[in-house]
């Protein structure tokens, strides 16, 4: 198997587009949180001060781990492999990639203090020592493939979106072959296999 970083130095070093303007970002200052909800996936809300004293506080979604998407392309047809899913978010089937949570030892899946009892069982049940390896777990899981050729599509996580801690390491998985007895998928997930898609 070849794991190539090439790429994420090449992403980490744009400096932006020539003759565009620049501007200071400003960086409130964090004064703390509460819990607002607390499950599988939680809800803190968060307080910001701005330069001029104005007062924020934002509604962050946590999930305390941070989880792993990877697209998988065959070189020799020039296609991926896509899968389609039931969401609960949308309460609809959707297409997407193959991704999940990294589950390491040490890591608070409920989003809580690291104390509690979740997080003790998620620390005894891990299953991945790192992000990589919960890509290809996840990749002989849900898309039955395994591949020689990782490429990190990225230097570091990418956050889901501007109001969540939850981060993503993305993968370019190539070089691939079926995988003859594959992981079993989560309970509850049921998911279709198309590949050779354009």
């Amino acid at each position: 198997m070849r794991f190539n970083s090439r790429l994420g130095r090449g992403l980490s070093g744009f400096s932006g587009l020539s003759g565009v303007p620049s501007f200071q970002v400003e960086v409130p200052t964090y004064t703390g949180q509460e819990a607002v909800y607390c499950g599988w996936r939680s809800v803190v809300k968060k307080h910001f001060t701005y330069a001029t004293g104005k007062v924020e506080k934002y509604d962050i979604m946590t999930q305390g781990a941070p989880s792993v998407l990877v697209v998988p392309w065959c070189t020799e047809s020039r296609t991926t492999t896509l899968l389609r899913e039931w969401q609960p978010g949308t309460d609809r089937v959707l297409w997407g990639v193959v991704a999940g949570m990294i589950e390491e030892a040490g890591c608070d899946s409920d989003g809580g203090d690291g104390g509690s009892a979740a997080a003790a069982t998620a620390a005894a049940a891990a299953k991945h020592s790192g992000a990589l390896q919960a890509a290809q777990f996840e990749l002989d899981e849900e898309a039955h493939l395994q591949a020689d050729t990782w490429i990190p599509l990225s230097s570091a996580a990418a956050p889901a979106d501007k109001y969540s801690d939850n981060a993503f390491h993305a993968y370019l998985a190539m070089d691939l072959s079926p995988v003859a007895s594959p992981r079993s998928l989560d309970e509850c997930e049921s998911i279709e296999i198309h590949p050779g898609k354009t």
